[in-house]
């Protein structure tokens, strides 16, 4: 049966991710290889959680430039239920982990520890 929740919306999805649900909360894990975590937004507003990265691009001439894995650029499409007042994200190693508790939901500016 198709979800229809985490979906990526507006585009196409660049960006890999693992979501695990447990009993109390959601956790997303975002690969933010070469993002320090000044570089990383995250919001939730309404059913939509956002996160972009805001890096200062670099003025280097690239002959060849494949390595994209420092954009973060993702709305996903969230469940109801999502307790929004007390989300938390981690940087760890390139891997960016945003937990979400299953409670209510609003609008909500995540920061990174």
């Amino acid at each position: 049966m198709m979800n229809y929740y985490w979906n990526v919306l507006g585009g196409w999805d660049a960006n890999k991710m693992n979501i695990l649900e447990t009993s109390e909360e959601y956790i997303i894990y975002l690969r933010a290889t070469g993002l320090k975590k000044e570089d990383i937004k995250l919001s939730i507003i309404g059913d939509t959680l956002t996160v972009k990265s805001e890096k200062e691009e670099d003025s280097a001439k690239y002959l060849r430039h494949e390595f994209w894995d420092d954009i973060l650029n993702l709305n996903l499409s969230l469940p109801a239920g999502i307790d929004t007042e007390n989300p938390e994200a981690t940087l760890e190693n390139g891997i960016l982990k945003v937990t979400l508790k299953k409670g209510n939901s609003g609008k909500k500016m995540i920061e990174i520890s």
